[in-house]
């Protein structure tokens, strides 16, 4: 379930919760989002 707070916010994480994540593998898909937003500005 989404959380409804992050929705507000824009911060849709865009997750398979089926799927495992690791701390560096999350940094990663942050990070490419950021930079993907700043280029569409």
């Amino acid at each position: 379930m989404p959380c409804p707070e992050l929705l507000y916010l824009g911060l849709d994480r865009e997750v398979d919760p089926r799927m495992s994540r690791t701390v560096e593998s999350e940094d990663t898909r942050v990070a490419k989002r950021m930079k993907e937003a700043k280029q569409a500005l």
